[in-house]
């Protein structure tokens, strides 16, 4: 499981959890991660000749945006079920609750 995710996850089970920095640093690796992953799969998909390696690296770069998403949205102060729903789009992409 994504470890922003999961922090994520945690500060919505109990708000005091969890602090503003924490949520904040997480959202800014997150960022990170997502802006590392779209320029490797850029990459990669420029040589690409087989479906299933393109596949994988779009899943990819989808998975770590809504990880991103998510802890942004938790230290903007979004609405739980906005928060809720970008977890659970990950949670769907990546088949792990």
């Amino acid at each position: 499981m994504n470890e922003h995710i999961e922090l994520v996850k945690k500060w919505l089970a109990d708000k005091d959890s969890v602090s503003l920095g924490e949520l904040k640093d997480s959202a800014n690796a997150a960022d990170e991660e997502y802006h590392r992953t779209i320029g490797h799969a850029a990459l990669v998909l420029r040589n690409a000749r087989e479906d299933e390696v393109i596949r994988q690296h779009v899943l990819q770069t989808t998975q770590d945006d809504y990880a991103a998403r998510a802890t942004r949205a938790a230290v903007e102060g979004s609405a739980d079920s906005e928060i809720s729903f970008l977890i659970n789009r990950y949670e769907e992409l990546t088949n792990e609750k």
